[in-house]
């Protein structure tokens, strides 16, 4: 007497599809979800400038060696 098995593959193919959409879906979302945030998302915010005081003397008050040097007023 001979047994024979046969196996039905036709569950197996259906979750494989079903696990391939799922994961195209996904990943359709967050690339989308990430597309909509740059899109959406004000621009980066702007570094405010750095404002240094550099006390300077005018004219007669110029003390007699040197001055502030260009590079000390800015």
């Amino acid at each position: 007497m001979q047994a024979t098995m046969t196996i039905d593959r036709s569950g197996t193919i259906g979750r494989a599809r079903l696990l391939v959409r799922l994961a195209l879906s996904l990943a359709a979302a967050v690339a989308l979800g990430f597309g909509l945030g740059h899109i959406a998302t004000p621009g980066a915010q702007v570094q405010q400038p750095v404002i240094k005081y550099v006390p300077v003397t005018v004219n007669s008050d110029q003390p007699a060696e040197k001055g502030p040097s260009h590079g000390a007023l800015w």
